[in-house]
């Protein structure tokens, strides 16, 4: 796993795509906006809720964000279905 472009493959299924997971500051780039908007939207959960490996800093799933802005970035209530467990 690259620090700056951390990835996981499922554990426990052969042949998975690793996922590629981003940090705020790739998410930021992404959106063309401040790390500090990315941190308003994500405490008005207005983005889809990021993740964190062993309780480290919050990551985001590329394809979460990419489904994200192609939906043209709806409130989260639309971008967290099927996330709620984690």
């Amino acid at each position: 796993m690259n620090e700056n472009n951390p990835t996981q493959a499922c554990p426990g299924v052969p042949g998975s795509l690793p996922i590629e997971l981003l940090t705020k500051a790739e998410v930021a780039r992404i959106v063309k906006r401040s790390m500090r908007h990315v941190q308003n939207l994500l405490n008005k959960r207005l983005i889809p809720r990021p993740i964190r490996i062993g309780g480290g800093r919050p990551l985001w799933r590329r394809t979460d964000i990419e489904r994200w802005i192609a939906a043209g970035c709806p409130s989260s209530s639309a971008g967290r279905q099927g996330h709620d467990a984690e």
